[in-house]
């Protein structure tokens, strides 16, 4: 009798694990873990604010006017940003279906290179 109750037990076992392995995998698929977000550009939500306002008031404390560039580009880069050099633009973008995440960083530089003006924004669009 116990090995009839094993066998039963086993049967469902397969079924069971494939359908846990497929809801994982659709999970991957529509709200992907990676890239993670850049620290920078987190929990805007939770702020009470919106969401733009908090994070372009972040990236101008945290990258204020007269920070070289290149330091601009590398704690971006560092922090996940895809940096588009001559337009003067990094972007880093998440989609967790149905919707697209942006944060966009722009600026602009004196003859020095140093930050004169610096902005940035935070975008959703859903399906």
């Amino acid at each position: 009798m116990t090995d009839k109750n094993n066998n039963k037990k086993n049967k469902w076992r397969l079924p069971e694990i494939i359908i846990i392995a497929l809801a994982v995998i659709i999970y991957l698929i529509l709200s992907p873990p990676l890239p993670l977000i850049p620290e920078i550009g987190r929990d805007l939500q939770k702020s009470g604010f919106l969401p733009e306002i908090v994070f372009s008031e972040r990236i101008k404390k945290a990258l204020p006017l007269t920070t070289p560039e290149e330091i601009v580009i590398v704690e971006l880069e560092n922090q996940g940003f895809k940096i588009r050099k001559n337009e003067k633009i990094a972007y880093f973008s998440k989609y967790k279906f149905p919707c697209k995440y942006t944060w966009s960083i722009w600026w602009e530089t004196d003859d020095k290179m140093l930050i004169k003006k610096i902005d940035a924004s935070y975008s959703t669009s859903c399906l």
